[in-house]
């Protein structure tokens, strides 16, 4: 079993439209969301970033579609250490090769966006989905067993 670095991601969104704010419950080491929204996954994902830099915090990972330019930097993040590592559009971010090495990389914890399931060997704790907790707030519900 790999590594639960964080039980806890939350970021919170304010603008002209009103507050809302993404909080998610990590139970795993490795967690797939998938969803048919096309924005929530990119959505947090950009905000969380945004957060983590203004933070200055070294142990979260960012791979999104721009690292398909220099596959060694893509790798190069993929094989760093003791972080959150989480991974956007991950369905054409990542080769079959690059999934079995997170797979075998038990140092990390990963929070992968995409919606290819079968492709990531998920077993439905592993498993979760965008869902609205309330009017505010987004959270991930797991696959029933």
């Amino acid at each position: 079993m790999g590594k639960l670095l964080q039980t806890r991601l939350t970021v919170v969104k304010e603008d002209e439209y009103g507050k809302f704010t993404f909080d998610f419950e990590l139970k795993n080491w490795y967690t797939v969301v998938s969803s048919t929204a096309l924005k929530g996954k990119t959505l947090f994902y950009n905000l969380y970033m945004s957060k983590c830099i203004s933070e200055k915090r070294q142990d979260t990972v960012f791979i999104n579609y721009t690292d398909l330019v220099d596959t060694d930097t893509l790798w190069h993040k993929l094989k760093r250490k003791n972080c959150l590592i989480i991974i956007d559009n991950a369905d054409t971010v990542l080769t079959d090769e690059m999934i079995v090495s997170i797979l075998k990389n038990k140092t990390n914890q990963y929070l992968i966006f995409g919606n290819d399931l079968i492709r990531f060997c998920i077993a439905s704790d592993n498993s979760a989905r965008l869902v609205k907790l309330d009017d505010q707030t987004i959270g991930l519900e797991y696959s029933k067993h």
